[in-house]
């Protein structure tokens, strides 16, 4: 199992919510040096120990996002690469894994509607000639990210969460590019970015404080890699017995402190909530689960638990084509090629 000294954890805990700041905000949280802490961070970049992750509100935009598990009819392992790069190749998917247990793939996709999902899907099963044997789809609505607790559970983290907030907001085509480029750019450099759609830096910063005033740009974070110290991620998908607002509130409060879970999602369809954990073996994820049921014995009637095997397509922003009138052309190139 790979190991990180006590002093690297350190860093990289506050630099998933810190990372934005210079070095010398970043030293005088974790009392490091600063040269130390430039050094530790500039080589967990280049390794992606740590990758930038840029969170917006999609419900404000008019946009919904939606969980999707499938079983596909994968007899050889030409059939399973072709439907990985056709997935990998379509638009508007943020997260893309291949799970064990009742399912072969998970995804994330944001989408207009549940109709351009099901067109998205049935335009990839067409394509790789391959049929869903089975398919679930949730559609979220809301869900909290609380980044990797685990590397310093004395010191919580302040959550990013992301729900419908009733302000339905329209971007211009500008802003639209100003997201993109901020979403995508690994360093976070402002010049470099603005430089990528033609904007004066000035300009791009005004669009960007914009975007992050009125709520689109919720903030960045700097996701560890739970793989650069053996942890390996789950997914568990829950079916309560009832749904309130209160046990929701709960939930959140459960998964807040439960040092091995991520992030905790919220829908409508097969199943209510969803949990993302990332443990260093199969017994403590057990334990996770364990406590979870235990905690809410009256409520919880079924965990559906999917090791992920390996992610391999992750971002959270949507697809720029969703912002400028491209969806459908995005879809009828995905058909056609």
């Amino acid at each position: 199992m790979p190991t990180i000294n006590p002093r690297d954890l350190r860093i990289f805990f506050f630099a998933q919510m810190y990372g934005e700041e210079p070095a010398a905000y970043l030293s005088n949280l974790t009392g490091i040096q600063q040269h130390t802490v430039r050094r530790v961070l500039a080589s967990a970049f280049e390794k992606e120990t740590l990758v930038r992750r840029v969170f917006v509100n999609q419900f404000d935009l008019g946009l919904q996002q939606y969980a999707v598990f499938i079983s596909a009819k994968i007899n050889s392992t030409a059939a399973r690469n072709r439907i990985r790069q056709a997935l990998l190749a379509a638009p508007w998917i943020e997260l893309l894994i291949e799970v064990t247990g009742d399912f072969d793939f998970g995804l994330v996709v944001t989408a207009r509607s549940v109709l351009d999902l099901e067109a998205l899907l049935d335009s990839i099963s067409k394509k790789t000639t391959i049929q869903f044997s089975r398919l679930q789809i949730q559609a979220r609505t809301g869900w909290y990210y609380f980044g990797a607790k685990h590397l310093l559970p004395s010191n919580p983290l302040q959550p990013i969460s992301i729900f419908p907030t009733g302000r339905p907001l329209h971007l211009t085509y500008e802003e639209a590019l100003v997201l993109e480029a901020f979403a995508t750019e690994r360093t976070g450099n402002v010049t470099k970015m603005a430089r990528s759609v033609g904007m004066r830096s000035t300009t791009f910063d005004y669009q960007l404080e914009k975007l992050k005033s009125n709520g689109v740009i919720l903030g960045v974070r700097y996701q560890f890699t739970p793989h650069a110290i053996g942890f390996s991620p789950h997914r568990a998908l829950i079916v309560l017995g009832s749904y309130s607002l209160e046990i929701r509130q709960q939930l959140r409060a459960w998964a807040e402190k439960s040092p091995y879970v991520i992030s905790l999602m919220f829908g409508v369809g097969p199943w209510h909530c969803e949990l993302r954990i990332e443990a260093p073996d199969a017994v403590v994820v057990n334990e996770v689960i364990d406590d979870l049921r235990y905690s809410f014995f009256s409520v919880v009637e079924r965990v559906s638990l999917l090791p992920v095997l390996k992610v391999l397509k992750m971002k959270l922003h949507p697809d720029l084509s969703l912002f400028t009138g491209g969806a459908h052309n995005n879809l009828s190139n995905t058909k056609s090629r």
